[in-house]
């Protein structure tokens, strides 16, 4: 048994350091762009995957977020080992789909998919409940402007570009919002047609010629206006913009983003955070690298899946959706 713990320990300590060395070699290799503001991004996280100076410290407060969702994670902090292990196994149950009493790499993206949907819906219930107290089944703009403006300064030109959001957001057009609708309107990115928005915002934006397209010089300038920088002082930070939209976005080399690349420039594949998670989740712990994660596998990394000490997680059980 103690020889067993060692291998596993050893197994695991092998993945680690394989996993260090491929990140640190990405991280020096990817440029980290300044131009994020218009980006609509959900990373699993707001914590930091790795940390440290060469990005060698491994942050798994990162993999329980990614892997419970952010609320979930915190409650795992007040259980025991024990009682972590516990849940985990409940857990274990709800991801294995097809009963076959092992985890595949498709049944955790889509467990963790639908984490991050359960997130969104968490953030947007709360927004809801700030803007609509008495949880009325509806929602006027006049509510809404109230509410979102009372404390800010009034800028004109910002109501009504969150008026004509509100409108798109309005599905059934009768100048109210449901709960649903509400969601869309604070996370676009989750509904087609407003992402169709946020692009349309950004060309109105960016594409200063209304030629239909972003040359380069427009998405610099674009960008030194987020960095107020627009006299471009800062070579460095010019340099990072300019590798990000030849290396990144720019796919087909015309020095132009069209439609598409201007699309996958600001509403990312959500679907690339989930596989990188999954594979590195695997990696740590998947010990007999048969391709799946048992529930002893799980339940022996509750560390790496919930905290070292983890949580009542009966609330996320009775989600249907889960």
């Amino acid at each position: 048994m103690y020889s067993r713990m060692l291998t596993s320990s050893y197994y695991r300590f092998m993945w680690m350091l394989l996993t260090v060395c491929i990140t640190r070699s990405i991280s020096l290799a990817v440029p980290n762009p300044a131009h994020k503001s218009r980006v609509i991004d959900k990373p699993l996280s707001d914590k930091q995957h790795f940390n440290g100076k060469d990005h060698n410290e491994h942050n798994v407060e990162f993999d329980h977020d990614a892997f419970l969702g952010k609320e979930e994670a915190k409650k795992f902090d007040s259980m025991s080992p024990t009682e972590s292990q516990e849940q985990l196994r409940l857990i274990f149950v709800k991801i294995d789909k097809n009963g076959d009493e092992r985890i595949s790499e498709e049944e955790l993206k889509d467990w963790m998919r639908q984490v991050q949907i359960n997130t969104m819906k968490t953030e947007t219930r709360k927004q809801w409940k700030d803007v609509n107290p008495t949880n009325k089944e509806f929602l006027t703009w006049e509510e809404y402007e109230k509410h979102a403006w009372e404390d800010d300064e009034a800028d004109a030109e910002m109501i009504a570009r969150d008026h004509r959001k509100w409108e798109i957001a309005d599905v059934d057009h009768n100048s109210l919002l449901s709960f649903e609708e509400f969601h869309g309107f604070v996370h676009p990115e989750s509904v087609e047609h407003m992402k169709e928005y946020v692009i349309q915002e950004t060309m109105e934006d960016v594409d200063t010629d209304k030629d239909g397209r972003i040359s380069f010089q427009e998405y610099i300038t674009d960008a030194a206006h987020d960095a107020d920088d627009e006299d471009g002082e800062n070579a460095g930070w010019d340099k990072e913009e300019e590798e990000e939209f030849k290396l990144e976005l720019d796919k087909n080399n015309d020095s132009y983003l069209d439609y598409q690349e201007i699309r996958d420039w600001i509403i990312p594949n959500e679907d690339e955070h989930i596989m990188e998670e999954t594979k590195h989740l695997f990696r740590e712990g998947d010990f007999n690298t048969d391709g799946y994660l048992s529930v002893e596998e799980v339940v022996n990394s509750y560390d790496l899946f919930a905290g070292s000490s983890a949580t009542d997680y009966g609330d996320m059980l009775t989600k249907d959706e889960l």
